[in-house]
């Protein structure tokens, strides 16, 4: 479990902060969250039974970093702008930390979710990046890219059905989107379903000629089809627009699968047997 920055009501479903004891909206009695892994506790709890933190020091010193880092004048939207920064190059951990400290300062941010959920898919932790998107999504449903997040996180789970209705929103939501038929596509051949991920592939090609993982994905599905003469075509148009290693590894299996293929037939060719003369349909003059 993660700590993502703030506190659920179980009652009404309200975003709280993180070292709020009762609900600020309904007044319930609020779960007792361990701000260092997110174990939910019992509500008398001094200790976290997951990591052991000493749980009232915790939420304390998470104050005192926060109101440190604080002091000269930083609001949410600049933590999100920094946590952005820091995710486009590479600095994850950097980046999920800004997140959360926008999210500590402003719950209902779903912003601050999305960055640290995007922190968490590229740290390789597609489990817990999809219950943030989630939450990010719950708070703004309008927003494609949130849902398109939330279909990858699911897809490296191996949630390929949930990730699919995602896709299937975000094809509603933003049609033009290449990246999202792709990804439907590339699901739907991790299920064995190459024929129905076809017209998704040829889809995204159409929007973006120079998507490498459609045409990837597409020979793919025509190679378990059967279809090694296409699946060969379509690796070979991919190669020459976008050049990737991915793509001439995939034509040059292909190559070698044909190849293969036709020897395999030479090996197996039967000549017809040779008929008797008088079955030639040839006059005996003699």
């Amino acid at each position: 479990m993660i700590f993502d920055g703030s506190k659920k009501c179980d009652e009404c479903g309200y975003l709280n902060p993180y070292d709020a004891i009762f609900c600020n909206d309904c007044g319930a009695k609020l779960p007792n969250v361990c701000v260092f892994c997110g174990y939910v506790n019992d509500p008398d709890a001094d200790f976290c039974i997951s990591c052991g933190a000493l749980l009232k020091k915790a939420v304390e010193e998470l104050a005192h970093n926060l109101t440190r880092v604080t002091s000269s004048g930083q609001d949410a939207g600049r933590f999100i702008d920094l946590a952005y920064d820091a995710n486009m190059a590479g600095r994850y951990d950097e980046g999920r930390q800004y997140a959360f400290n926008a999210a500590l300062l402003e719950p209902g941010n779903y912003l601050a979710y999305c960055n640290q959920a995007f922190a968490l898919l590229r740290s390789n932790r597609p489990k817990d990046a999809a219950v943030l998107y989630r939450k990010a999504a719950e708070m703004e449903p309008t927003d494609p890219i949130t849902y398109t997040m939330l279909g990858q996180a699911l897809t490296n789970t191996g949630q390929y059905t949930d990730a699919i209705d995602m896709f299937r929103k975000v094809a509603e939501m933003a049609p033009d989107n290449a990246g999202n038929y792709d990804s439907w596509g590339f699901c739907l051949t991790s299920m064995g379903n190459y024929k129905a991920a076809l017209p998704l592939l040829e889809k995204a090609l159409e929007l973006d000629p120079e998507m490498a993982t459609a045409y990837q994905n597409m020979a793919h599905a025509l190679h378990h089809l059967g279809k090694n003469e296409e699946a060969l075509e379509i690796s070979e148009k991919g190669y020459q627009t976008v050049m990737t290693d991915e793509i001439k590894e995939w034509a040059d299996f292909l190559k070698k699968e044909l190849a293969a293929a036709e020897e395999q037939k030479q090996k197996d060719f039967k000549p017809p047997e040779q008929t008797d003369e008088g079955e030639t349909g040839e006059e005996d003059f003699d």
